[in-house]
């Protein structure tokens, strides 16, 4: 007979559960809040536009400046913010030596 293991207790109240939770969160927020403005700015500003009203700035047309490189620019700002300052480095449980 198989016998099934256990899954690990992952109780509500378990801080480090918790706080990985909320990391995953804000995580995800910032990933989604990313993504929309991204892709809805650039289809906005970059699709089907004819190319006489398209505009540059430093080179770059508008639509990737403020669509694709500021935006990339500010979630690496955040994600270096957020894993430096943020993310706490808590012990993880028993270990066997």
């Amino acid at each position: 007979m198989i016998k099934r293991q256990s899954k690990p207790n992952h109780s509500c109240d378990d801080p480090v559960f918790l706080r990985t939770k909320r990391e995953a969160f804000y995580i995800l927020v910032a990933w989604t809040v990313g993504m929309i403005w991204t892709v809805g700015y650039c289809f906005v500003t970059g699709y089907n536009v004819p190319s006489e009203k398209i505009k540059a700035t430093m080179g770059i047309p508008n639509w990737v400046f403020f669509g694709v490189l500021v935006p990339w620019i500010i979630i690496t700002i955040f994600s270096i913010w957020f894993s430096l300052f943020y993310i706490a480095d808590d012990d993880s449980g028993k270990t066997d030596e």
